[in-house]
């Protein structure tokens, strides 16, 4: 018996085995027709779903070649995740789908919101001709392009690189103000700490973003951050290119021991420590005949309150390429908000002139 048979013939079954976090059993009998998906014709875990529909969804068996894909899916679908879909088409096939994909109607057809992996899966490696989907009778851009991009992000299997280029996308597409920390986090659902985590990975050089193209999962947000923190590092004694010429063989070596491993680390950015210790090794040491013009200028600062009470300090002194670097710590009660942020950066603007 194919596996068409057994779904026209499949009963209401316990979902107790199920193994994959996306394969999740519909008992849903085919029809010529796209009918509305009755309580009683589901499973257990089906039944639990239909309670958080809200108004404007409704559960039903749709045919599944009138599905459009989404403008607004954010996952890269690249040959690591076409590989993971046989896997997921085994589940299904097995334990039937739980939980139904997410679409909006558009005149006669349907456009995917959620559910990209599922939807291939049935479509692309099982051939089935229907799908068990929760239809969405109103649904504006907006809506839809978060929906997709927190049902990713809901189930821990979107990349920190797919999550901060779509939140960027989608802030340009429609308008939101990016670098409002505020608004993104709150707007996307995420922490302010993920969201200044994930901004580092923009700032990363051309050469790893077009490699995160072809597979978003190289590094994670927390890596992007140790990576720019050591090329910020390096910027003091190197220029970009120099940094840049070594940094990118490393890179290289690091993209081929992922695909074999598939594991993380920092190590490639380690390239850029062992030339700044080897620059050390190298310097020669002062004379005492160096003059005192040829030393740094330093400057050491308390900042205190009206009542003498210290709550901070600062140093400075000259950097490479005529430049000054500031050190500053400070203790405030009181939070930081943006305003107060673009206030401290103007500031700081100011010196330059």
């Amino acid at each position: 018996m194919n596996f068409k048979d057994k779904v026209k013939s499949m009963k209401k079954t316990s979902v107790a085995n199920a193994t994959g976090s996306d394969a999740q059993v519909t008992d849903v009998k085919e029809n010529t027709a796209t009918p509305t998906i009755e309580e009683g014709s589901l499973n257990p875990l089906a039944k639990r779903e239909t309670k958080n529909i809200v108004s404007g969804s409704h559960l039903e068996s749709i045919d599944i070649d009138l599905i459009d894909p989404s403008p607004y899916q954010p996952r890269i679908m690249n040959k690591r995740v076409y590989e993971k879909l046989p896997i997921l088409a085994a589940d299904i096939e097995t334990n039937g789908q739980i939980n139904p994909i997410t679409v909006r109607q558009k005149g006669n057809r349907y456009e995917l919101i959620a559910g990209e992996r599922r939807f291939r899966a049935i479509k692309e490696i099982l051939k089935l001709k229907r799908i068990t989907a929760l239809v969405k009778t109103s649904m504006n851009d907006d809506k839809a392009a978060i929906t997709a991009l927190l049902d990713n992000t809901a189930r821990q299997n979107l990349s920190d690189f797919e999550s901060i280029l779509k939140i960027k996308q989608l802030c340009e597409e429609f308008g939101y103000p990016f670098e409002s920390y505020e608004f993104v986090t709150e707007k996307f659902a995420i922490d302010k700490s993920k969201y200044f985590r994930l901004k580092y990975i923009l700032d990363l050089p051309e050469f790893i973003l077009d490699s995160l193209n072809e597979d978003p999962e190289l590094i994670s947000g927390y890596i992007a951050q140790e990576v720019n923190t050591a090329i910020n590092k390096a910027l003091e004694t190197k220029t970009e290119k120099a940094i840049f010429d070594l940094l990118r063989p490393e890179w290289d070596k690091y993209v081929e021991e992922f695909k074999s491993t598939g594991k993380r680390h920092k190590g490639f950015i380690a390239i850029l420590s062992e030339e700044e210790k080897a620059n050390k090794a190298t310097k020669p040491e002062k004379t005492e005949e160096a003059t005192t013009e040829e030393q740094p200028s330093k400057i050491k600062f308390d900042f205190k309150t009206d009542k003498g009470v210290k709550f901070g300090s600062m140093s400075s002194e000259c950097g490479t390429k005529g430049k000054s670097v500031l050190k500053l710590r400070v203790a405030l009660d009181a939070d930081i908000t943006e305003e107060k942020a673009r206030k401290i950066e103007e500031f700081f603007k100011s010196l330059n002139d």
